[in-house]
């Protein structure tokens, strides 16, 4: 799930196809330039017993579109096939909160968690 979200971050397509089924691999993966992903809160990550082929993550994975700060949240499924783990699908969450957008002042600490203020950082234009 980790080298997922990092391989959206820096828009490697090559790598989320590689890490996608086959049987639900889209054709193309077609990126956003106006989206910028920040980080990823894992919220629940179960133990997989040792047999067992499939797996799920329940994640939020936060980003800043247009100057403000949003997250996807996320239960996806994955499968164990020649010892490599496969996305699968996920069930997206809607909550309030997740349609709520939050934008800080610009003297604010920016949301991406980098310690700069927001205008020095994300805010930038």
């Amino acid at each position: 799930m980790r080298s997922r979200f990092v391989a959206y971050k820096l828009d490697e397509t090559a790598y989320i196809k590689s890490t996608w089924h086959s049987s639900t691999r889209p054709e193309e993966i077609n990126s956003d330039s106006t989206l910028a992903w920040t980080h990823l809160e894992i919220i629940d990550a179960p133990s997989v017993p040792v047999k067992s082929v499939d797996a799920y993550v329940e994640f939020k994975a936060w980003f800043i579109q247009s100057g403000v700060l949003g997250h996807m949240h996320e239960r996806s499924r994955f499968v164990l096939e020649n010892e490599r783990w496969f996305y699968i699908d996920g069930e997206q969450y809607e909550t309030t909160e997740s349609l709520k957008s939050i934008k800080p002042g610009r003297n604010d600490p920016c949301f991406c968690g980098s310690g700069k203020k927001y205008k020095k950082c994300c805010g930038k234009n």
